[in-house]
């Protein structure tokens, strides 16, 4: 080719037009930086979830906690989702997928759950500091002591619903920083969709959703066309809380009703224990509580001077007041909520105040520089950090000491024959607690077969009944049974219920077990005492370690016996003596081994007919149930004998069981319009040299009679 006519055509093809679609151009310096940002962030966000994660769950309990876990156990297992106030369909509906994907035991499945939300929680903590504008490692370094709050660790380590909410908060506060920094209303909308959510987790969200509310509130009257605003903030809120929603109508629809449905959903049976304690026990409470997530006072000192550096960079902005109104509704109203677990309807607001707290750090960072503010606040940051596992894990022993701060809040009173409580409520490093499980596994391994049970909701009867036995198909003859202790009605059994379960096993000696002699048992048992002599004896079920037994009325009738031989062998009681095959023997005061009754005495009755032997019957005065009276009755052989009592009736006398510590002895009236005397058989009774012991209790009486007196005239024998 000529040399001039290439040339011409290299100027040619310089000439052509060049298409840019095709042309390969370098990136440009901003787009290389946000691409490695990205990254960055990516890498930092998924660093923080990582290391949160690994944290919670070496310290995640690997079974059983109390009452609330084994619930909410029981739902994920049986997928029952409901709004009433107790279940948590959110939650729930996690739990199952985790149990889906983990073939580890019920119980550690769930606590994934909480492990998973609690990191997520810490996670999103990182992301709004971030937010704020703080760098990667000053965000990580301000997370670190959220991670180890106890509220937080200790909600993040078993199966619990307040990670979740936590979680749900905290994207809520994300969204509104969001979109207060880049005034994108979508953020705002974005709130209102988690805010209506979290209500299918815990109806205590509302407040989120209230503060949320606020801050569109404001925001809207700051618009050109706020009822759109409102429109569309409201639609995100709807559109949260349709799951929820249409749970309450099919329940609702289902036979309930709208307004007990809805009551049911917001406070349950719990109405009561709210603002049940003095205003000055729940600021001393709640300000333990929050000192207690932080002991260095990262949280009342940074959170106050935190909300100070937001108004002075942002001013009084919408989402400040939202997420304030939230905070602020959380401590006023659950500050009042009093039971032992108020750490947790707390944690919320703990978590709100600790974004706070953050800022404030970062406040008092600038004030002593860029490096040795950097310092300062990395420093108090990791003590406090360290300072948080070691405080948490001392109480345990600190609570023992009743001279200790700890002792009222944490002591071990309420189950210290059951299980540690103190370890469970005060450590959130739960990794090697295992209470629960060990007391199970004992008292599974002692009681006898068929036994009865009873246990309440604050100790293991969830556990016990819902885990083991339901669950894991443990010991499946025991009857479990659960009486309230919050004295609710319609849960769990009434005091008439029990009344008459303890009597069937006290009268036909079935094993019947308890797990205290305290409250709110001591209630139930005062019920029946004027029908059966209500006596429990420890039954250990391995050291250090017991539950107690209802002492039956065959067991009592040979304690008795035993003490009858003793006083016999002294002269101090006269057994009641059967010479022969047959015969009558008059009572007499000698012959009464026990009295409950001051009222004893040997009346003469001579002037009411001459069918009394001997012309008298041991009276006994009583203005209750309960009043007893023992007689022993010796053969010189062992012997069968046909035995009857003759017993007075009168307008003024009550109903008398006549026991000899056998099954099926029946109840006698004693009541009648005029005096005089009756017989009562006792059916057929083994009696030999040892002795047999005789009670006559007044268990109640006719609506007839005035009175629950009795009268005692004489045995006979045949």
């Amino acid at each position: 080719m000529p040399q001039g006519i290439k040339q011409e055509r290299e100027l040619s093809a310089l000439a052509a037009p060049v298409d840019e679609r095709s042309a390969v151009r370098p990136e440009s310096t901003e787009q290389v930086e946000r691409s490695l940002e990205l990254r960055l962030a990516t890498f930092s966000i998924l660093t923080c979830w990582g290391v949160s994660f690994f944290f919670y769950y070496l310290t995640a309990s690997r079974t059983i906690g109390f009452g609330d876990t084994a619930i909410l156990i029981d739902a994920i297992e049986s997928g029952h989702l409901s709004s009433h106030v107790n279940n948590h369909p959110f939650t729930v509906l996690m739990g199952w997928v985790f149990s889906c994907f983990s073939n580890a035991e019920p119980a550690f499945a769930a606590n994934l759950v909480s492990v998973f939300f609690g990191s997520a929680s810490v996670t999103v903590m990182f992301a709004i500091f971030r937010a704020w504008g703080a760098s990667s490692i000053i965000s990580a370094v301000l997370t670190l002591p959220v991670m180890v709050m106890h509220s937080l660790w200790w909600h993040s380590t078993i199966i619990e619903n307040y990670a979740v909410s936590t979680f749900l908060t905290g994207l809520c506060y994300l969204s509104l920083l969001c979109f207060q920094r880049r005034t994108n209303a979508r953020f705002l909308f974005l709130a209102c969709f988690v805010a209506g959510l979290s209500i299918f987790n815990h109806v205590q969200n509302s407040f989120l959703c209230l503060g949320v509310a606020v801050c569109g509130c404001i925001y809207a009257r700051s618009t050109t066309r706020p009822a759109r605003t409102l429109v569309y903030c409201a639609l995100g809120a709807t559109a949260g809380l349709l799951p929820w929603a249409l749970l309450l109508c099919k329940e609702a629809l289902s036979g309930s009703g709208l307004a007990p449905t809805i009551k049911d959903a917001f406070v349950g049976k719990f109405e009561g224990t709210f603002f049940s304690s003095t205003v000055s026990s729940m600021i001393s409470e709640t300000s333990f509580i929050v000192w207690n997530q932080s002991p260095l006072l990262l949280l009342p000192l940074g959170g106050a001077l935190g909300v100070r550096a937001y108004v002075r960079r942002f001013s009084w902005t919408p989402a400040l007041f939202g997420i304030l109104t939230h905070i602020s509704l959380t401590f006023v109203v659950f500050s009042g909520y009093g039971t032992w677990d108020r750490f947790a309807f707390l944690l919320p607001g703990l978590y709100g105040a600790a974004f706070f707290a953050g800022i404030g750090l970062l406040s008092l960072r600038d004030i002593f520089g860029p490096k040795r503010g950097t310092r300062l606040l990395t420093v108090w940051c990791l003590l406090t950090t360290v300072t948080c596992p070691v405080l948490y894990g001392s109480v345990t022993t600190l609570a023992l000491d009743p001279s200790s701060m700890w002792f009222g809040r944490f002591s071990n009173f309420y189950s210290a024959n059951l299980y540690d409580h103190i370890s469970y409520i005060a450590n959130p490093n739960k990794a090697r607690y295992n209470e629960v499980q060990k007391f199970a596994d004992e008292l599974f391994a002692q009681l006898p077969p068929n036994s009865t049970f009873l246990d309440d909701d604050s100790r293991t009867y969830y556990p016990l009944a819902d885990y083991y036995q339901k669950l894991l198909k443990k010991r499946r003859d025991v009857r479990f049974l659960l009486v309230n202790s919050w004295g609710f009605s319609d849960w769990g059994l009434s005091g008439n219920a029990v009344g008459k379960i303890l009597e069937d096993a006290y009268y036909q000696d079935k094993p019947f077990f308890v797990a205290s002699t305290g409250e709110p048992y001591t209630a139930f048992f005062d019920q029946v005492k004027g029908r059966i002599p209500v006596s429990f004896a420890p039954f250990s079920i391995s050291a250090g370690r017991w539950v107690y037994k209802l002492v039956t009325a065959g067991e009592a009738a040979v304690v008795s016996a035993l003490r009858a031989r003793e006083l016999s062998s002294k002269g101090l009681v006269a057994p009641i003596q059967i010479a022969g095959a047959a015969g009558v023997v008059n009572l007499s005061l000698s012959h009464v081994l026990f009295s409950s009754s001051e009222g004893l005495v040997l009346q003469k009755m001579t002037n009411f007919g001459a069918e009394w032997v001997g012309g008298d019957h041991l009276f006994v005065s009583s203005s209750q149930p309960g009043a007893e009276l023992q007689l022993y009755l010796v053969s010189p052989e062992v012997r069968s004998f046909s035995v009857s009592m003759f017993v007075t009736a009168a307008p003024d006398f009550g109903d008398i069981r006549v026991s000899m510590g056998e099954p099926n002895e029946g109840v006698h009236s004693l009541f009648s319009p005029i005096v005089r005397q009756i017989s009562i058989s006792l059916g057929s009774k083994v009696i030999g040299p040892e002795g047999r012991i005789l009670t006559v209790r007044v268990v109640g009486k006719s609506d007839l009679s005035a009175n629950y007196r009795f009268g005692l005239d004489a045995i006979e024998f045949k």
